[in-house]
């Protein structure tokens, strides 16, 4: 609520979601109540400022007017990272870095439009920090 008022949006003509559909892709939110054994709150997103790719967990939708946001709490980057436990050719480190990053979860929230969204994402536990990969299907099936 404090990040809405933040950003001088009226509470009270918002309308909050705890799933949403883009195309054919479907996200939801980590207060799903139905989640099942999938975990498709862990999205990336665009930083249009950074131009870089940030990853983060969906807690809630919001529609104001036309426009649909994501609320999202952020992963932050380790000091470590995935190449400095395999043994690869060092030309490969900064690809393997790029795409599957070693992160922790930040207690820093954001609101996103949702245009920003990029993939869902896999979680998986590594030494104490987790390891993101993309899911790059464009089409998926319900």
């Amino acid at each position: 609520m404090k990040q809405l008022a933040d950003q001088q949006i009226d509470i009270t003509s918002c309308r909050f979601y705890l799933r949403f559909k883009s195309f054919f892709v479907i996200y939801h939110t980590t207060i799903y109540d139905h989640p099942f054994k999938c975990q498709s709150y862990i999205v990336s997103y665009t930083d249009p400022l950074q131009q870089i790719v940030n990853y983060g967990n969906i807690i809630v939708f919001v529609q104001l007017n036309l426009q649909f946001y994501a609320f999202i709490q952020k992963y932050r980057f380790s000091q470590r990272s995935l190449s400095q436990y395999i043994d690869i050719p060092s030309s490969l480190h900064s690809k393997v870095n790029e795409l599957f990053p070693l992160v922790e979860l930040s207690d820093e929230f954001i609101l996103i439009s949702v245009e920003r969204i990029r993939h869902k994402c896999v979680k998986i536990p590594f030494d104490g920090v987790f390891c993101l990969s993309e899911i790059r299907l464009d089409y998926e099936h319900d």
